[in-house]
């Protein structure tokens, strides 16, 4: 349990962390590289702060949240997530993701990647919305495992794969064991 797990699809533009292994920030499998995990570390490399989203009167409070970002560039992130499940994505609407997107992307400036969890339990959902985030000058795309009603490991599979042939951005595939 735990160790990284790959899918090599679309020519290594995808690739899958298990959450214990991406927590602990490891790039290695046994004590070996692997190639679709070095890819993937070379393209998103150093820390990566995962941001919550904040809201003062029932709206995303835009200075507040470029506040956040500031600091953590200051600290020397290398980069951001916004809109992971630290940021309430499973609440927030899509004008509210775009907003975030948009205004994580402007903030940082290119001081910083910039990732974003574009992920839904409808693949096409996810494709559209990694495209639009795409379209926002996102680094990257974090999604998910589609983990209602118990998918099977081909429908999971099948989510990654047409995810990674269709938008332009990388994407960061997490899974969380025990949920899928």
């Amino acid at each position: 349990g735990g160790g990284a797990r790959g899918c090599g699809v679309a020519a290594g533009r995808i690739t899958m962390f298990t959450w214990p292994h991406w927590r602990a920030g490891g790039c290695r499998f046994r004590g070996r590289p692997r190639t679709h995990l070095a890819n993937f570390c070379r393209m998103f490399r150093g820390t990566y702060t995962a941001l919550g989203t904040p809201f003062r009167a029932g709206a995303v409070d835009e200075a507040a949240f470029a506040k956040l970002i500031e600091t953590q560039i200051a600290a020397g992130v290398q980069g951001i997530v916004a809109i992971g499940t630290t940021g309430e994505s499973p609440t927030l609407s899509h004008a509210e993701r775009e907003q975030i997107i948009r205004h994580a992307v402007a903030v940082a400036n290119g001081r910083c990647q910039v990732l974003a969890g574009t992920g839904s339990y409808s693949t096409s959902e996810t494709i559209a919305a990694t495209n639009a985030a795409a379209k926002m000058g996102l680094d990257g795309a974090i999604i998910v495992a589609p983990s209602s009603h118990n998918p099977s490991k081909e429908r999971v599979f099948r989510h990654f794969r047409a995810n990674a042939q269709a938008p332009p951005s990388p994407i960061l595939a997490l899974h969380i064991s025990g949920r899928v």
